[in-house]
């Protein structure tokens, strides 16, 4: 048998590569969910991975962080089965993860044990979704999750087994019609998420008629057919028709017909869930993210549509979900986003998150002064079940409100703030209510340490000599004599005990500001205590705060009060100015420390240990491009500390904080890019350790030609990857996504390379 040049490897790795299995390699990826905040308000968040299987489990992990229940499984080079099945998933409030027919990436199963589901779902035949397969997941689960195969003939009648599992004993209330050829699948895509909200399954049809067991949906007037008379025109079939002038257009209005600002609740975030309205691999499993965040699923292209711009300012849309990468949703669309997210925040809800965040205020205010007396209480038989039952609300309020910030509580309502502070209150007198003598001794002990806040000497002062705050205690003190008389009351004697022991009182009309006032100062004055400076503008603002203490400790005028004020804001703004900045530093120089082995890192491969960073006009290194950026902010941290020694005014320090901001921004992105970076270069080493030089098949050299151009021309991308944009490959933000995707494409081109070679043996 005659021989053609082919390639020579080595013959462990030969032997390893030629298995064939079950569960793919999925490399060493990770999920890459990021968010873009502005003003402390998160406005945008992107799931994303290397491929439209690792964007599937990013989309899990983001929206089911404690597991499900459920778990959707189709194949994610057939769109149909993953489309049909959107609703089903809304419904049954589960994700939806990609497999091959033959396989599954690691990730993918990690995953699924991750989530730990009850019921799993398998969409498609066996020739989606092999039996096999379905073993080897089996395998990996416990032995009482339920495996439940959905299939039909062809995608349409798939599509009708999935509504009835769907449906199962209710009521039907209508359905969607769609055309279910895959050149159409936007139609489907923007339709999951309202049909989803309103129970409703989605039929695939051919687009010009029903099959049998289609038939019996298509008289009900509730019924949706999505896409234009061109798209799909079925005699009989009942319903409103909702198109538009393309597919964006047929999303917008979608949307409308689903999700109006107000039409479910004004004060929620008014989300969108964004994903790439010209293929489907990507947003096939943004149906979860549209269920969690109550939001439309819209369809862009390389810029933000105009129907689906239209939408989001009409619609106030002030929170975006983007499912897929930047090679789905740009970055020219995501800044196109941000801007009227923004500006929708500004204008809509800023004032709803400020009463919102007042209501929560309140809501742990209160839960802070019952935790405070239910403490004092004794546990006895007569008072257990009341605050455990107190005790397990206050906890789930705890987790479900007061422990998150106002603007990250979706969907939540000041009133239903407002009713769970309610529902706290009526716990808390359900202990307050059972009679009890304990009451009366924690009031009693409370009561006699108070007196001598209105004493002098131990003897009770007469009511002309105290000031208005021992007055108003010791009306307390009379009301609590009066209540210890009476076995009942316990809410009362309780709340009585809290404000006798937080009464602030004074021996003076005036000691209770200048009191406050020196406590502000001298907290501020704390904080500098350890802070070593030499700048004229510290130094005198601190000393002109000092006499100004001392001042009123002599008299506690208007006039020195007013001063000790002044003097007081004046070192603030100083003092936060400085710690500001020192505070930079110190993050900065810990990114330094944290990454010290990214930064020292020497690139192996031949390709990039001595190349240049285009662009730069020193010729600088690419394994020494990361070191200069660190030794600039370390000059940089070097030139802010002597400033900040020597600063005449609080401007000074601004500016520096900013742009060691900035410095320090920028050098995450670069700290991110080289750690990918480092793995494409390994990669790289390992090409270049396998050169082809040995011999395969003479029947399999078209195809070995076929992959070895495959693998070659990736191979130079990724030598040729700093050439393309210079340094700024190495600064972008999204150049990470680049970097990983062509790591993985020219391992896996590599790898079948070499499994081929193999075989060809």
């Amino acid at each position: 048998m005659k021989y053609v040049e082919g390639c020579r490897m080595n013959k462990k790795i030969c032997v390893a590569l030629a298995s064939t299995m079950l569960v793919a390699g999925a490399g060493n990826l990770a999920s890459a969910e990021t968010t873009v905040t502005k003003s402390g308000v998160e406005l945008m968040r992107r799931y994303s991975g290397a491929d439209r299987f690792q964007t599937a489990v990013d989309v899990s992990k983001g929206n089911y962080p404690n597991g499900s229940s459920n778990v959707i499984l189709v194949n994610g080079s057939n769109p149909a089965d993953a489309l049909s099945g959107g609703p089903l998933a809304y419904s049954i409030d589960s994700p939806i993860l990609l497999v091959n027919a033959q396989s599954i990436a690691t990730v993918t199963l990690n995953e699924l044990v991750r989530l730990n589901p009850t019921n799993v779902y398998i969409l498609g035949g066996e020739k989606s979704v092999s039996s096999n397969l379905e073993k080897v997941i089996k395998s990996k689960l416990k032995s009482t999750t339920k495996f439940t195969r959905i299939s039909g003939s062809d995608r349409y009648e798939t599509s009708v087994r999935v509504a009835e599992v769907m449906l199962g004993n209710k009521s039907f209330s209508g359905a969607g019609f769609v055309n279910g050829d895959t050149n159409k699948f936007p139609d489907a895509l923007s339709a999951a998420a309202l049909l989803g909200k309103k129970g409703m399954p989605l039929i695939l049809t051919n687009g010009k008629s029903l099959s049998s067991s289609m038939t019996k949906y298509k008289s009900n007037s509730n019924n949706y057919i999505i896409g234009g008379a061109a798209t799909i025109n079925i005699p009989g079939l009942s319903g409103k028709r909702i198109a538009g002038n393309d597919r964006y257009d047929t999303s917008a209005k979608v949307a409308t017909e689903g999700f109006t600002y107000g039409s479910y609740n004004s004060n929620s975030d008014s989300a969108c869930v964004v994903v790439d309205g010209r293929n489907y691999p990507d947003a096939l499993t943004a149906i979860s993210v549209a269920k969690k965040q109550n939001g439309p699923i819209l369809l862009v292209d390389k810029q933000v549509p105009t129907p689906i711009a239209n939408y989001i300012n009409a619609q106030k849309r002030d929170k975006a979900y983007m499912v897929g990468g930047m090679n789905s949703v740009s970055l020219t669309v995501q800044n196109d986003l941000l801007n009227r997210l923004e500006n929708n925040y500004k204008n809509y809800r800023s004032s709803e998150v400020e009463k919102r965040r007042l209501a929560l205020s309140d809501l742990e205010k209160t839960m802070s002064k019952y935790d405070e007396m239910v403490g004092w209480l004794s546990r006895n038989s007569n008072n257990l079940t009341a605050i455990n039952e107190y005790k397990t609300l206050r906890d789930q309020l705890y987790r479900d409100y007061t422990s998150k910030s106002a603007s990250s509580l979706v969907g939540v309502t000041v009133e239903t703030i407002i009713s769970k502070k309610s529902d706290l209150t009526k716990k808390f007198e359900d202990i307050a209510k059972i009679n009890d003598d304990q009451y009366n001794t924690i009031l009693r002990a409370e009561v006699d340490k108070a007196y001598d806040k209105i004493s002098e000497r131990g003897i009770l002062l007469p009511e002309s000599q105290m000031t208005s705050s021992q007055k108003e205690l010791y009306s307390k003190l009379k009301e609590a004599t009066r209540l210890m008389t009476d076995v009942s009351n316990g809410k009362r004697k309780l709340e009585l005990t809290y404000e006798i022991k937080h009464s602030s009182v004074s021996s003076s009309s005036s000691s209770s500001d200048s009191n406050s006032q020196i406590r502000e100062a001298n907290e501020l004055l704390n904080k500098a205590k350890d802070i070593r400076t030499q700048s004229p503008e510290f130094l005198s603002k601190k000393a002109n705060l000092d006499y100004a203490i001392a001042d009123v400790r002599k008299s506690a005028s208007s006039t020195n009060l007013q001063n000790l004020k002044d003097a007081t804001e004046d070192f603030k703004y100083v003092l936060n100015a400085y710690l500001a900045l020192d505070d930079k530093i110190k993050t900065a120089e810990k990114l330094i420390k944290d990454n010290k082995s990214t930064i020292e890192y020497s690139f192996r491969s031949k390709a990039y240990k001595e190349a240049d960073v285009p662009k730069e006009s020193s010729g600088v290194k690419l394994s020494d491009y990361i070191k200069k950026k660190r030794s600039n902010i370390e000059d940089k941290i070097v030139d802010y500390k002597k400033t900040m020694d020597s600063f005449n005014t609080r401007t000074q320090l601004n500016y520096p904080e900013n742009e060691l901001d900035g410095l320090i921004d920028e050098f995450r992105n670069v700290i991110r890019n080289f750690d990918e970076l480092k793995i494409l270069d390994g990669t790289i080493k390992t090409c270049e350790d396998s050169e082809p030089n040995g011999k395969v098949f003479k029947e399999d050299k078209d195809k070995m030609d076929k992959l070895l151009k495959a693998y070659k021309d990736l191979f130079d991308n990724a030598k040729k990857l700093k050439d393309k944009a210079g340094s700024e490959i190495i600064l972008s933000e999204s150049s990470y996504d680049k970097i990983r995707s062509l790591n993985k494409a020219l391992n896996d081109a590599f790898n079948e390379y070499k499994t081929e070679y193999s075989r060809s043996r």
